[in-house]
């Protein structure tokens, strides 16, 4: 049985200690979201996977410096409370959650994470799948339960959250609950090893999973495409505060021409991917 712990937490006016500690960056972020008016997030909900560091916790504060109530996904619930104080407050209704949850266990997807979220929260509009598997063994060395899951926790599961997610938006929509004027942005966060012309040794499964997320967001597009729901796809070159940006040779980096990036970067890019109401591109970070 997948042992899985879901918990309410850190609304401003409740919590005013732990409000205090985070008063400095959350001054940041009234200024951030004072200076940033391209397109408020308020009252909207993110789901973020993979959001209790790297690049989806960055990607989570971003949407939370808009006003983004924000729900982080990881197996780690000790990890996630400590992440989740890093979220910005910008008004005592934003408030943020977080899921302790192995997408390994993908049958239990729609019961422990999907309906939850649609139920505790309003407008849920942003899905981001950022959840991921690094590898770093040849394959024939590499077992056959890290392949499974590799691909579970890089591909299956994000294909499964997308699914849900756009049948519950959808739902959600005929039923008034749903504002009309919001869309469900999806984006899925790839890899620059998606791309044919870069490989790296000791990433056979990983890259192919990446390159499986970007033909998925490239077809999944053709599905959707009159229902107000954009779906996009990221890859991030390596990001050296990354597991597996961490663990490259930058010299094999250069030899390829791959740069790095910084968690930063790959935020912004998100933010203006759904500032611009972009729908089934690829964008290249």
């Amino acid at each position: 049985m997948m042992n899985t712990k879901r918990i309410r937490t850190i609304q401003l006016i409740k919590h005013a200690t732990k409000f205090q500690f985070n008063k400095h960056l959350t001054g940041l972020c009234y200024r951030y979201y004072s200076t940033s008016l391209e397109k408020s997030l308020v009252n909207q909900t993110a789901l973020i996977t993979g959001g209790s560091k790297g690049i989806g916790l960055s990607i989570a504060k971003k949407l939370s410096s808009r006003g983004c109530n924000c729900v982080l996904l990881s197996r780690n619930d000790k990890v996630l409370a400590k992440s989740i104080l890093e979220l910005c407050l910008i008004n005592n209704l934003q408030h943020h959650s977080f899921i302790a949850y192995d997408l390994n266990d993908l049958k239990n997807i729609e019961t422990k994470i999907v309906d939850p979220i649609f139920t505790d929260f309003t407008n849920v509009s942003i899905l981001i799948n950022c959840a991921g598997k690094s590898q770093a063994s040849l394959l024939p060395f590499t077992s056959i339960d890290d392949i499974c899951s590799l691909v579970n926790i890089n591909l299956t599961s994000a294909m499964i959250l997308t699914k849900f997610f756009i049948r519950n938006f959808l739902k959600e929509r005929k039923n008034r609950k749903n504002n009309g004027e919001i869309p469900l942005n999806i984006i899925n966060i790839s890899s620059i090893l998606a791309q044919d012309q870069y490989s790296i040794r000791g990433t056979s499964i990983y890259s192919t999973t990446k390159l499986g997320i970007l033909g998925f967001t490239k077809n999944v597009t053709q599905d959707i495409k009159r229902d107000n729901i954009r779906c996009n796809v990221i890859l991030p070159s390596f990001v050296k505060e990354t597991e597996i940006g961490s663990t490259v040779n930058e010299e094999l980096l250069k030899e390829q021409g791959i740069k790095t990036v910084t968690l930063e970067d790959v935020a912004n890019k998100v933010i203006n991917v759904i500032d611009k109401d972009m729908n089934g591109e690829t964008i290249i970070v």
